[in-house]
């Protein structure tokens, strides 16, 4: 079991539906991108990411993004193109209330 984080009931949930293991998550985390947008680290694994030694064992997590909000895995989901839409957030998330008009 992981110890770097936290995992969310509704995390559980998308590993489940995405037969995503604790190891799994580990492999994305130790390997994989980081960037911080919208109030949140985005964990990203890209085919060069992973070392030659792995990347046959490990191919079926390329795309794989794990989002963590104050040390709690919130959500997992795999898509080959998430780092483009990830580097489109914005750095922080706006906390303020919204003015009803």
């Amino acid at each position: 079991m992981s110890t770097r984080f936290v995992i969310s009931e509704h995390a559980r949930t998308r590993m489940n539906q995405r037969r995503l293991s604790e190891a799994d998550l580990d492999i994305v985390w130790e390997f994989g991108r980081v960037h911080h947008a919208a109030g949140a680290e985005f964990y990203f694994l890209a085919a060069a990411d992973l070392p030659a030694a792995l990347s046959a064992q490990y191919a079926h997590l390329v795309g794989t993004t794990l989002v963590i909000e104050d040390g709690v895995l919130v959500t997992t989901y795999k898509n080959h193109h998430a780092l483009e839409v990830i580097k489109r957030k914005q750095k922080f998330q706006d906390k303020r209330p919204r003015r009803s008009r």
